[in-house]
């Protein structure tokens, strides 16, 4: 499975101008990027895997702190669902999937590049997770939410492939606390976290084919 990548980066009022004219990825907010220009976002994180910029990690983040800021608010739902509508038409839960299944995030080897660092691969599953989280079919029937499920269900065989591939990170479900408890200081960071997030992901995903059959 690949992604087809953004050479170029998207536009956005949300940062400084350098002496060229183009914005400085380093003063951008991504948080005021993900609340308001919603569409470029999958643009961005393509741009930003494509040079290995570590602002892809901050903007990971904003997306995740989005989605679980509005999920978590029963008042605000319609707005997650209204955001999820728009990464769901810029193929926000396929273009993760495919850089997931990059062979150069989370390698057996790792290479020192930054595609292969634990801080982007954790912040990736994370993001991946919520994804997942957000369109399992206790969530909603909107419309949004129905796209994002039906672009995650056609990456299936990439993705437990991806999964096979990195078995070396996996651990057994018996091994990671229940996800509706709140996790150890050491899940926070480091491997650990990234075996418990692959753990609940390979649930979430096999609860998501499960409801299609």
């Amino acid at each position: 499975m690949s992604v087809q990548l953004e050479i170029t980066a998207p536009t956005t009022r949300f940062g400084r101008q350098g002496a060229d004219g183009v914005r400085l990825l380093s003063t951008i907010n991504w948080n005021h990027v993900v609340q308001f220009e919603a569409e470029n976002v999958t643009k961005w994180i393509l741009f930003l895997h494509h040079h290995e910029h570590e602002e892809a990690i901050y903007l990971l983040r904003a997306v995740v702190a989005a989605l679980v800021a509005h999920i978590d608010n029963r008042h605000a739902q319609s707005q997650a669902f209204s955001i999820l509508s728009v990464y769901a038409q810029a193929n926000l839960p396929k273009v993760l999937m495919g850089i997931f299944c990059d062979p150069g995030v989370l390698p057996v080897s790792n290479n020192g590049s930054f595609k292969a660092s634990i801080a982007y691969g954790q912040t990736l599953l994370t993001a991946l997770r919520v994804v997942l989280q957000s369109s399992q079919p206790s969530t909603s029937d909107d419309a949004g939410v129905l796209q994002c499920r039906q672009q995650l269900v056609s990456c299936s065989e990439s993705f437990f492939q991806a999964m096979w591939n990195r078995r070396h990170l996996i651990v057994t479900v018996q091994a990671v606390p229940d996800r509706t408890v709140q996790l150890p200081d050491d899940y926070a960071t480091g491997s650990a976290a990234i075996q418990a997030e692959i753990t609940a992901s390979m649930g979430l995903m096999a609860e998501l084919n499960r409801d299609i059959r």
